[in-house]
């Protein structure tokens, strides 16, 4: 059993290395920082969905004030004509809307918490994805001299014993003429 276990183990290493030497680091950079943007923009499309909703609440609140408002001056009239039955009404509504009104409060500062929050998050993946974009160009400033040199390289032909032949020959009839 332990002899299955370690050939699983070696293979898995000898996979694991044949991937790493296909793995090509500058494809593996620009991928990460692909994804990094993907994930900045989802998190800045929830930071403005929640600003909408934090912003359709403060509009429903000023609604609801309104109209507690107005039926606080319509049960002024009730109680003037002395109309018991219209103010229960008008109380049950009220009251219906002070309720929303404190649950859309609390709804509204969740949200506040929330938005401050992305925001903060927001700003930290923004910051990282700038220090990898420049890890990025440092290494492929670093990478481009390597690449020049192995592409003029790969375009010279080897040196061959008739080179070595000529050079000896005109390296030996410059020695003569010096002396």
């Amino acid at each position: 059993m332990t002899l299955m276990i370690r050939l699983s183990r070696l293979f898995k290493a000898d996979m694991h290395a044949v991937l790493d030497q296909l793995e090509e680091p500058d494809v593996v950079l620009q991928q990460a920082i692909r994804e990094m943007d993907e994930a900045i923009g989802q998190v800045e499309r929830q930071v403005k969905a929640r600003e909408l909703e934090e912003s359709q609440i403060r509009t429903r609140t000023r609604e609801l004030q309104q109209q507690i408002s107005q039926t606080d001056a319509e049960l002024d009239l009730c109680f003037a004509a002395e109309n018991e039955q219209l103010a229960r009404t008008l109380l049950r509504r009220k009251l219906e809307a002070e309720r929303l009104l404190r649950q859309l409060s609390l709804k509204q500062e969740t949200l506040l918490l929330q938005i401050a929050e992305d925001h903060q998050q927001l700003e930290s993946q923004r910051q990282r994805l700038s220090r990898l974009k420049q890890k990025a160009d440092v290494f492929m400033t670093l990478q481009e001299p390597v690449d020049k040199f192995v592409s003029t390289s790969s375009l010279e032909q080897p040196v061959t014993e008739a080179d070595i032949d000529i050079a000896l020959l005109k390296a030996k009839d410059a020695r003569k003429t010096k002396l």
